[in-house]
């Protein structure tokens, strides 16, 4: 699973260039990131770790879009290596997290293979997003300012009940 910008591919506004910037290595990093589940929990804890990571730098809680691609695929292109994450959850990061420690020609062949196949990217909802927060123990974030919007979230979850 790899964040993306569902605009950008297809069943969107097909744009290759903004598609392939989705696997552009920015300053600084070593390696795509990229998340690796087996089951629907494994999901569920990579989205919330990716949500809280996104709370951890602006504050704000919102939609997740990503991509869903095999394994399979991606060893088409190069190897995929467990690492460390760096969002506010430790058990996510630890279980789940590899990187793609690729060139960024190799990034950008598998970044074009994946939209001529016409992959589309998965939107989990607001609301969905939420509701994984929620059911996060705060325990489990090494994040005070994610423990707190976690804190309010669960408060909002009970006012509305």
């Amino acid at each position: 699973m790899r964040l993306a910008t569902k605009s950008a591919w297809p069943g969107g506004e097909p744009n290759r260039e903004r598609a392939i910037g989705d696997f552009a290595l920015r300053d600084g990093e070593r390696g795509l990131s990229l998340w690796e589940y087996t089951n629907e929990d494994e999901r569920n804890l990579a989205v919330v770790a990716l949500a809280c990571e996104r709370i951890e730098r602006t504050g704000k809680l919102d939609k997740l879009d990503y991509l869903i691609v095999s394994r399979e695929t991606v060893e088409r292109f190069g190897p995929v290596t467990q690492t460390p994450g760096e969002t506010p959850v430790p058990r996510a990061n630890e279980a789940l997290h590899r990187e793609l420690q690729w060139s960024g020609d190799a990034l950008q062949r598998l970044a074009e293979a994946l939209f001529d196949d016409e992959q589309s990217v998965t939107r989990m909802a607001k609301a969905e997003v939420r509701r994984l927060l929620v059911a996060l123990d705060a325990s489990d974030v090494s994040s005070a300012k994610v423990q707190a919007a976690i804190s309010t979230e669960k408060e909002r979850a009970r006012e509305k009940d």
